[in-house]
């Protein structure tokens, strides 16, 4: 930290100096854990369950809830996991993975179809076999353009009126002074669950972690 030992105004004349006296330091704001300072323990209102699979550390983008006992974890190694805590000893399962360069940022489950949102494309995912893994990757809509840019995601997931509503972020990896963007970057869409047709529904949103419909 910075502190002025001595300042020493100069005047022309002598009717305006002023003497500084040595600088004080400011008083500290109080602290507490949670507020300046690194949490102690668990909010006794809560419970926590590590469901970290053994095999290896993930890099989640998204979690969705299924109801209220399960949850579809996606990640940026475009991997997709179900948990299911009404187990006593649940660890993450993995149900799909994709290439890692689509980026799956989140996923969905809606009346036994389950979605997942990556960069380049809305993915309807259906396990052929009822193995309990995913192997059929489908694409639902994708008529959005991208570039090279790694930080062009995908962010929302939400299912209202027979279509699927979601935002995408604009590019700021390789973004110089230029700032130069593809068409409809930071923009809401909806998709047709039926169809696949997509539909602009706001601009201008520039990186939007997320979506909620009320």
């Amino acid at each position: 930290a910075f502190q002025l030992k001595r300042l020493v105004l100069k005047n022309r004349g002598t009717g305006q100096v002023v003497r500084v006296p040595h600088f004080m330091p400011p008083k500290q704001p109080d602290t507490q854990p949670g507020f300046g300072e690194d949490l102690t323990g668990l909010h006794p209102c809560l419970d926590i369950k590590d469901l970290t699979p053994v095999v290896k550390e993930l890099k989640v983008t998204g979690v969705q809830a299924v109801g209220s006992q399960q949850a579809l974890v996606t990640t940026l190694d475009s991997e997709l996991f179900h948990a299911d805590w009404s187990q006593a000893e649940t660890r993450l399962k993995l149900v799909a993975s994709g290439e890692g360069e689509e980026k799956w940022m989140d996923a969905l489950a809606h009346q036994g179809r389950t979605f997942v949102l990556a960069k380049k494309r809305i993915i309807e995912l259906k396990d052929e076999d009822q193995d309990g893994f995913f192997e059929s990757h489908l694409t639902l809509a994708d008529d959005w353009e991208t570039s090279a840019d790694k930080h062009e995601f995908s962010f929302g997931g939400v299912v209202a009126d027979g279509h699927l509503y979601f935002a995408s972020a604009v590019a700021m990896d390789i973004r110089s002074t230029h700032n130069r963007q593809v068409a409809l970057r930071g923009s809401a869409f909806k998709v047709h669950l039926a169809t696949g047709k997509s539909t602009l529904v706001a601009g201008g949103l520039r990186v939007p972690n997320g979506m909620c419909l009320n």
